[in-house]
């Protein structure tokens, strides 16, 4: 698939009243784009005038993996369904796009895949995205952990979020927050997904690592994601039969 097939049927679409160059630059952008591209420079790569210089735009393959995934998931769904038809015509035998799945998510993340595919970056897992994440993750809490062995090697206390912390011999109760965990890989431990407030489809394959609307029924938000790090009001709610 070239780059004017695929933002060309996103533009057709009508998911966004954007023209074509404009979607290309907002899909960087959404992706973590570090350098900025004239209107010329997009529609020569749409032409196939040119290649995009995908390392100068990309460094080092830093793509923003969730928030590209929300560029297209964060549209009106009727609008995604018209997409996902409009690409039925035009995807060739190595195009990720999923033209058939019943999944929005499913679908919006094959969209990713396809972004990557034309900036010539490996695709993520459709089922299990975010963990792409895990590598990185694993180093910042090693980190953490060799900061909290410091302090008490040197007597120092060291506050766990969530935990009780011992002043002066004294049991003192720390206000829960998400733990260090959450902050990283927010669906692996207290997020909405695990929340009594949060209504959404559990049932869902991996709704709680690859991001699904739901509704919170503590602050009446509409379109809450399921891995959403929780708020102090997270109240955990028992894993059900048919539940990931």
């Amino acid at each position: 698939m070239t780059w004017r097939t695929f933002i060309f049927a996103i533009r057709d679409s009508k998911i966004t009243n954007d023209i074509a160059w404009i979607i290309l630059d907002c899909l960087f952008r959404s992706a973590g784009c570090k350098h900025e591209f004239s209107e010329m420079a997009a529609k020569s790569w749409m032409r196939g005038n040119r290649n995009c210089k995908v390392s100068r735009y990309f460094p080092e393959g830093s793509i923003n993996y969730e928030e590209a995934f929300r560029f297209f998931r964060n549209r009106p769904e009727n609008k995604l369904w018209n997409l996902q038809q409009v690409f039925q015509s035009k995807v060739d035998t190595d195009s990720p796009i999923d033209v058939n799945t019943k999944d929005l998510d499913i679908f919006c993340w094959s969209l990713v895949n396809q972004f990557l595919d034309l900036l010539g970056f490996p695709r993520v897992n459709v089922d299990t995205p975010l963990e792409i994440a895990s590598s990185e993750a694993g180093q910042l809490l090693n980190t953490q952990s060799a900061d909290i062995s410091k302090d008490l090697a040197s007597g120092q206390s060291h506050e766990v979020p969530g935990s009780m912390s011992m002043i002066g011999g004294t049991d003192i109760s720390v206000k829960k927050e998400p733990s260090i965990r959450s902050m990283i890989l927010p669906h692996s431990d207290d997020c909405c997904y695990h929340c009594i407030h949060w209504n959404g489809n559990r049932k869902t394959f991996g709704a709680y690592t690859t991001p699904t609307y739901g509704y919170c029924l503590k602050y009446n938000k509409d379109k809450q994601l399921s891995s959403t790090i929780a708020c102090v009001d997270f109240e955990k709610r028992e894993k059900q039969m048919g539940e990931w």
